[in-house]
């Protein structure tokens, strides 16, 4: 396995992460924390997408 093909996994997990960690907030009803969790989860995206179009 290449070291692009790990580093996509290892950030696809930690969007999970901060995902699951949206939807608690979300479902907690705290949605000023919701909306920080958001904000973080967004470029945790835009680098997990850029770690797949590297690794593949």
């Amino acid at each position: 396995m290449s070291a692009a093909f790990l580093f996509a996994l290892a950030v696809s997990a930690c969007a999970a992460v901060v995902a699951t960690l949206l939807v608690t907030t979300w479902r907690d009803d705290d949605l000023v924390l919701a909306a920080v969790v958001a904000f973080v989860l967004l470029p945790v995206l835009v680098l997990t997408i850029m770690a797949w179009r590297e690794a593949l």
